[in-house]
Order: structure tokens, then sequence, then C-alpha cells
């Protein structure tokens, strides 16, 4: 490296001609510091590829090292569903050897080998994880979907994996309700441009309901005949950097982004989380409140803890009318969980059916063994986080955190498993509002939305709609994602190319001057519901599916269990005849069949036009902020200063009066425009 007066040139040699970048000084001021940083360098930047030319099996270091070391009799998984009233435990021995045999049914009968994808719609059972680990054991890539996904959006996953198998089961259970889930596959087939017999479909016949009877000459064959006529498969070891899964996210684009994560950097990550992180032994009790179809069941219900030598908890329930708002407590305390991995809605939802914990209390009373609870998902507020640590005995510690898909492990957190990790209290461990400090490997910083630069801490102490969005410095930590499925450019482009040499977390919030993190909101078009990040787009394509509709703009609006929901604007024909509510209601069966019960799509009104830019883009922050009521600094960019955005090129800003009228219609309690 070569200093000059104003720059550094560094001379970095691959095997070839050096490549020369310039990157600015540490003594030009701070916030010049954000300089334009070109491709090339970005890659090294990046450091995507960790431990190169390395290898290794993930599913190997879940299960087989644990058996040869002795552990083999030791409980891997705890099952428990409150739904189907069914419980069981595995041994790592017992889950290696229905692991290892479902791995000779896709190698050997399927034909799956390393880089073939498998594509996984089950329900929260242990036969997914099964299927998981299946795949990682032979190289092959999975990419898991929610079991309450529609037909039309496992269709977009199965037309972009273009998976080798599909592994389902023949029902799952919402409270009372039975859900089928071949008849969901089979549309999605079709729905993607395939026919039946295209694509091998193994499917589970619960035990606990009535057997799906199957037909071999469409290509559906049943999990239990095919593991009792196959042999166990050994591990194949793949490279670092190897695709373990993908994992599709929603996007503002409404085409699912394919997350992919690799196998070495995840695998390291995820073993350092459990211990430092979240303070777990070998041989502790962990339970991570999710399902298989999102991040943390990936990272948090089936890797890490196996990872790690840790019990994982697998519980099909809900937080409440499971049977009841006692559920979790009960889990806690019979199983003699050390940590617990939750969500703000989880404990809305109890608080709001059982707001003095009164049904819980014998379970309560008896958590001796509870040392650690965190709260991921979305943010939690104070009262939420306030009434759990007064619920919960006075020695177990608390912490909020926040993370990403693309990062697979927590960016902000107490970490319990380092000294001076966490703020030395019980109860809640971090400011209130806080979501942690920043966890080792993670270098954030905030950013300006308007001068693409670095901010220093004096100017970030206060909430500003222009000073806020959330940046990783690179390069990321081990874990992180290294690419979009099948579409690099993409990737690139979207996380690294608004602020170079940055991770855009595309959040925003503060960060205090004790270096404690706020997060604030989402800065693109995906609405946080109960956790699940769905994308506005895809619940705006439902609704035009009602030819009435001609405009459409879906907002987030607060909700008290599951912080956000999705609130449509429609536009409708001049000539419609169906009634107002007319319209509203097919919106929402529409919403509901398309995009599925996730989307928690159940309030919309009918306005007569939405805020445009001359561009012809909808003003969507400013409808959201005046539907949820709230009061925001106007920046000088945007025109007449009041409670909410009005952006300066809106054609026509005489709209908003009428939204008004029709939000205040709808129930909710908008801010008067001015």
């Amino acid at each position: 490296a070569k200093i000059t007066k104003h720059c550094v040139r560094i001379r970095l040699k691959n095997g070839g001609p050096g490549l020369t970048y310039t990157l600015a000084l540490p003594l030009i001021p701070r916030k010049s510091r954000m300089v334009k940083v070109d491709n090339d360098l970005q890659r090294v930047l990046l450091r995507i590829n960790r431990f190169s030319g390395g290898e290794l099996n993930t599913c190997y270091n879940c299960l087989d090292v644990h058996s040869a070391n002795g552990y083999g009799n030791h409980t891997a998984v705890i099952f428990d569903s409150p739904v189907t009233q069914s419980r069981s435990t595995l041994t790592y021995d017992d889950l290696l050897r229905k692991v290892s045999l479902f791995s000779g049914v896709l190698s050997r009968k399927f034909n799956v080998r390393k880089g073939d994808t498998v594509v996984i719609y089950m329900p929260m059972v242990v036969e997914c994880m099964v299927a998981m680990l299946a795949c990682s054991r032979i190289g092959a890539v999975h990419a898991v979907v929610f079991g309450g996904f529609s037909a039309e959006q496992l269709a977009s996953r199965i037309k972009s994996a273009q998976p080798k198998v599909i592994v389902t089961a023949s029902f799952g259970k919402e409270r009372q309700k039975l859900v089928s889930y071949k008849p969901t596959v089979d549309n999605a087939i079709k729905a993607a441009g395939y026919v039946a017999g295209d694509f091998p479909c193994i499917l589970y016949n619960r035990p606990e309901f009535e057997k799906v009877e199957l037909d071999a000459k469409k290509s559906w064959f049943d999990w239990d005949e095919l593991m009792s006529s196959t042999q166990p498969h050994d591990a194949v070891p793949v490279e670092a950097n190897h695709p373990l899964y993908i994992l599709y996210t929603s996007g503002t684009t409404g085409i699912p982004k394919g997350i992919v994560r690799p196998n070495g950097g995840h695998a390291v990550a995820l073993k350092y989380t459990l211990a430092n992180v979240f303070g777990m032994n070998p041989g502790d009790r962990w339970w991570a409140s999710s399902e298989f179809g999102w991040v943390v069941g990936h990272s948090f219900c089936c890797y890490g803890p196996l990872l790690h030598r840790t019990t994982s908890v697998i519980y099909e329930g809900k937080p409440v009318h499971t049977p009841d708002a006692a559920q979790v407590f009960r889990v806690l305390h019979e199983y003699g969980v050390n940590g617990w991995y939750t969500t703000p809605s989880a404990l809305r939802s109890i608080r709001q059916e059982d707001p003095f914990l009164s049904q819980s209390k014998k379970y309560r009373e008896q958590l001796d063994k509870l040392r650690y609870g965190f709260v991921v998902g979305e943010h939690c507020d104070a009262e939420t986080l306030t009434w759990l640590a007064n619920g919960l005995p006075k020695h177990v510690r608390l912490s909020d955190s926040w993370w990403q898909t693309e990062t697979a492990w927590p960016m902000t957190s107490s970490c319990f498993g380092l000294k001076g990790g966490y703020l030395p209290q019980n109860g809640v461990t971090t400011p209130m509002g806080s979501a942690g400090r920043p966890v080792p490997g993670f270098n954030i910083k905030i950013g300006s939305t308007i001068e693409r630069k670095e901010t220093d801490h004096d100017e970030i102490g206060y909430v500003d709609q222009e000073l806020d969005r959330i940046l990783v410095k690179l390069p990321l930590p081990p874990g992180a994602a290294s690419t979009f499925w099948n579409d690099h450019e993409r990737f690139m482009n979207f996380y690294f190319s608004a602020y170079p040499g940055y991770y855009d977390t595309m959040d925003v919030g503060t960060i205090d001057k004790d270096g404690f993190v706020y997060i604030l909101s989402r800065a693109d078009d995906v609405i946080n519901v109960a956790g699940h990040r769905l994308s506005t787009s895809a619940i705006e394509e439902a609704c035009y599916r009602d030819e009435n509709v001609i405009d459409c703009a879906v907002i987030p609006v607060p909700h008290q269990i599951k912080g956000y929901v999705p609130f449509g604007l429609l536009v409708t024909k001049k000539e419609c005849k169906k009634t107002a509510e007319q319209v509203i209601r097919d919106s929402i069966a529409s919403v509901r069949e398309n995009v599925g019960p996730v989307a928690s799509f159940s309030q919309a009104c009918v306005v007569p036009a939405l805020p445009k830019t001359r561009s012809g883009k909808i003003a969507r922050p400013s409808l959201a902020n005046m539907a949820s009521g709230k009061p925001i600094k106007v920046s000088i960019l945007f025109a007449k200063p009041g409670p909410f955005l009005v952006p300066p090129t809106i054609e026509d800003p005489g709209v908003y009066h009428a939204i008004y009228d029709a939000l205040k219609q709808s129930g909710l309690n908008p801010t008067k425009p001015e």
C-alpha cells in the first residue's frame, strides 16, 4: 500500500497482474468518507467466498459428529403438537438414522445429486427437518416453502428453483381446521407451467389423519414406503461455499428473491451464535418458536441447535387457542427450556388473551431452568417487553434483537455468552426500544438517504426521515447470503449499489451514543406481518384480479397483535356496478386465495384516486403515515410542510382529502391533511 497526500493506493495480486484501487484516507473528514467503489473492489470487500477450498458437510456436523463422540443417545429433538395431541423425542442416533435413509431415497430412487434442488412444502413436523438435513447430507440444495402459502406463491418458487423432487405432507392443522397439502402442490405445479409427472412428489402421510392414496403413475410416492425400501447414505463433502439452501423472501418487485446460503460460513456463524449470543451450552435445551419456512426455522429450529449439540424443541401450534394462552409457558416448563426465541406478535397474542397471565401461573412459577429469552422478527414495543419481564422469574434475562433473512444470524442483540455483552441486570438487558448493540462481526452505521454518506453519532440522536438508513460496513461476516439464486447481478445491485462499500439493510433507525441500535421501520414496500415479510405488490396483484379494480395501493397499518397488517386502497372503474362493500369483499377473498391467509388482509376502502408522482409512482410512504396517524418531520425536499410526507411531484394533492375521509369511515384514525 502506498500512501499519498490524498489517498492510499492498494495493489492487489491474485495470480496475475495486480489490480489497482483507490480508497479515501481516514484523514479526510468523516462526512466525505463514503466513496465510489468499483465492482472489482466491491467483490474484494464483500468477501462472499469464505473458507474457499475447504470442505465440510453441514449434516455431518449436525449429527454424525455427536454420535461419533458418544452423544448418540442424547436428545436431539423434542416434538410437541397440541393441535394433534402428539409428542415425541428423537436422539441424535434416531435422527441420523432417519436422515441417512431419506438421503438414500433422494439419491438412489430419484437420482438427486450434489447441486440439485429439492422443494420442501410441509407443516411444522420433524419430517420437514429430516428432509432438510437429508438434502444437506448429499449436497443437494433445499428450498423450504412456508406451508401457509397459496398454490400461486408455491408455484413461483417451483418455477425459480426447478426442483428435481418436491417433498410435502398429507395435512397441516390450523387450530380446528385441516389443511390438505396435496391439492395445493398439484395446483402449484400446474400454475408453474408444468404437468403432473414432471416432478416426482414425495408425500408424508401423517399418522394422525386419514391416509391420502397416491398414484405412482402420476409421480406421487409415499414417504414410509420409500423409507422401508432403501439404504442409508453417507455424508458427501462439499466445498465451503457450496449452496446449502435457497430461501425465498419477499421483495418490492413481487418477484421472490432466492437467498442462497453457503455451507461453511453458515455453520460457523450459527455455532458461534448459539454459544456467544444466546449463551447456550452443549446439552442445553433451546426453543425457537418459529416455522421451518422462515429463516428462524432454518437457523435456530434446525441447523444452529444441532451444530451446537443443543436440544431443539419443535412446536406445532399457536401461542393462543391451541388450546389456550398457557401453552408457551407449558412448553418452557415441561421441557426445561434454557433459551427461548419468540416474536412480539406471539407475546401480544398472549397478552390480549390473558393479560394477567393467570392461565399460565402454575407453569411460570416453575421456570427455574429458563435463563434467557429473545424477541425477534419485528420491533417489540416497550409495553410488551416489560409485561413479559414482569411475568417471568426475576433471574431470566431478556433481549430484543434484529437481523434479516439475508444475514442468517443476529446483527444486534445482547450477547449472553460474552463478558460485557449485555447490560448487567436481570429482566430486559437493553435500553427500552433498543434491539441491542451490534453483534461481533457486524459494523453497523447510519447512512444519509439523501447524500449517500455515513453520518456521525452527533447527527443521529434524533429521529429524522432523511438521516436514518441502517448500513453494515463491508465485509459482512460469515453466514451472510452469497447471492440470489440464478441472479447474482440483481443481488449486487439490490444490496450494494446504493451505498458502495456497505450492505444496505433497507431498514431505518438510529444509534445512540452508547452504541445501542434502534430499529424504526422498513424502508421499502415490504410489510412485516407478525414477523412474516410480505410484498405489497403481490397483495396488490391479487386485488387487481377483480376487473373492476383499476388502481390499488397496499400499505401497512398498525395492529395490536401482529405489529402491522396490510390495508388496501382500491380505485374502481367509473362504470363499476358493484358496491364498495362487494369490491372490498372480493379483493379480500382474492388475496386469501392467491397469496394465502398469512397475508392477514382483511381491511380495505374504495377511493376515487391515488396520489402519484409525474413518473407514475404511488406515494406510499405518505399514505402509510397518514393512515397510521403518525406525526413525522417533513424534509425541505418535500413540498408543503405537514404531518406526513407529500412529494412535490404529486400531480393532484387534493386526493389526500378524499382518502382521509375513506380511511376515517373504515375505522382508522388517520392524520388530517393540511
